[in-house]
């Protein structure tokens, strides 16, 4: 006989299958496009649906690198006429998207410094060397680093640790099971990698969409804070996990005779090899406690005193909210030399975070309202951005002949109605009248009488 071995060029050629889904993606991409519109669907939706096409088969097949096709409707949708190139590109920097970003960099310098590999260890070095706990080590270690890592990249994290123990066993461990023991090993893994991650709002990528799909269909709700997540979250861990230990390790798989006296001796060693903790991983732990901090009291610390009330008060929804913010931004109009009088007329919190505020407090149906400078009145519509509607405006004059200084505007939690504008109220005489700072009989009549000014 003889054989033809053909050698190696040492360049990687694109693969079939790569090549394939190249051109199979575009194609599928043109049969949806220009395929009949079925009843009831917009064309921009087909348009979105043939872009969606061509992405996931090229993320299937990985025919171009995976982040390059994310930027696929960056480029198609603004063509195609789906949404505009602001739109799109405004998704690309959503704050989800940057608070997994967040998240990714740590584990990068977690696996950099092994500081990934010292937590797992020393976890599981602290459950005991019995299979049953080995088990129960490995995903107690695994569901905790996926509460603040992404869970994919948790799994991914631990395999080596995992391969290398049950290397370990494989090696040490006296009596049959030890395959039945490594194949529970990575089965929990993968549980609890998904597990822990439905703790905290960092801890899967699902999460993030649905907050962000909760901010757009539920605006009046107000926005999911990172500690009102882990309240619920928490505690759904704190059932599966254990629940998942047990079947995974009194059901599905047994370890009769599996005696692991020198496992524990191993994981010592390997703990011993890593050394004492590097200046790396010191900083690193830092800076991961105190960016969790920071995710967990970002709410309140983000909006300073606005958003910080007595903790009686946070507790409490009111029927109505009245709210008079500083009339200027941090840099419009003359800046007082007086501090005290700058706070109050310049806002060191922007408005939004004054309407936000307010809206919470309300119970749904609850009244708003607020006096503004009319410049300000198109920053208050975009900070109420459908949680609120029913607005009523009364434009407030100082006198007569001269324009509107300022606006006073009701409106309604959570309520679906027109804006509108009620008959202005002018504040002092002409000065031929009462002269100069006189109050009109209305503006008297309201200041010495309980009656409420009508929109």
């Amino acid at each position: 006989m003889v054989f033809f071995v053909k050698g190696s060029s040492g360049k990687q050629g694109y693969a079939g299958y790569k090549l394939a889904g190249l051109f199979l993606g575009p194609l599928l991409f043109l049969c949806v496009l220009l395929a009949p519109t079925p009843e009831g669907m917009s064309a921009e939706a087909q348009r979105a649906g043939a872009v969606a096409s061509l992405m996931a088969v090229w993320w299937i097949f990985e025919a171009i690198p995976l982040p390059a096709t994310a930027l696929a409707p960056l480029a198609l949708f603004p063509l195609l006429g789906v949404i505009s190139a602001g739109e799109a590109s405004a998704a690309y920097g959503d704050s989800n998207i940057f608070l997994f970003a967040g998240g990714f960099f740590i584990a990068m310098a977690m696996q950099k410094w092994n500081l990934h590999e010292r937590i797992a260890l020393q976890v599981v070095k602290r459950t005991g060397s019995h299979p049953q706990a080995l088990v129960g080590g490995f995903m107690l270690a695994t569901a905790f680093l996926s509460m603040w890592i992404s869970n994919t990249a948790t799994a991914l994290m631990m395999l080596p640790i995992a391969l290398a123990v049950v290397e370990m066993v494989a090696k040490n461990a006296e009596g049959r099971g030890a395959g039945d023991f490594a194949v529970c090993v990575l089965l929990g893994i993968a549980y609890s990698a998904s597990i822990g991650g439905v703790a905290t709002l960092i801890g899967t990528p699902p999460n993030g969409v649905l907050l962000g799909q909760f901010k757009k269909l539920y605006p009046e709700a107000g926005e999911i804070g990172f500690l009102q997540w882990m309240l619920l979250g928490f505690p759904l861990v704190a059932v599966l996990l254990p629940l998942t230990w047990c079947l995974l390790t009194k059901f599905l798989f047994r370890f009769e005779g599996l005696s692991m006296r020198n496992v524990g001796r191993a994981l010592e060693n390997r703990l011993r090899a890593l050394g004492p903790m590097h200046r790396g991983e010191k900083i690193v732990l830092a800076v991961w406690a105190a960016t969790a901090a920071a995710w967990i009291f970002r709410s309140d610390v983000v909006l300073g005193s606005v958003a910080s009330p007595p903790a009686e008060l946070k507790r409490m929804n009111f029927d109505h909210v009245m709210a008079n913010p500083p009339f200027f931004a941090a840099d419009e109009g003359l800046q007082s030399p007086d501090g005290g009088r700058r706070s109050a007329r310049h806002e060191s919190v922007p408005l939004e975070s004054w309407v936000d505020c307010a809206l919470r407090r309300l119970r749904p149906e609850g009244e708003l309202t607020m006096i503004l400078p009319p410049g300000r009145f198109p920053d208050f519509l975009s900070a109420i951005r459908e949680r609120a509607g029913s607005i009523n405006v009364k434009p407030l004059y100082s006198r007569i002949g001269r324009p509107a200084s300022r606006f006073l505007i009701r409106t309604r939690k959570g309520a679906r109605g027109p804006l509108s504008f009620a008959s202005p109220l002018v504040l002092h005489e002409s000065d031929a009248k009462g002269g100069a700072g006189a109050y009109s009989e209305k503006t008297e009549a309201l200041l010495r009488s309980p009656t409420a000014i009508k929109f």
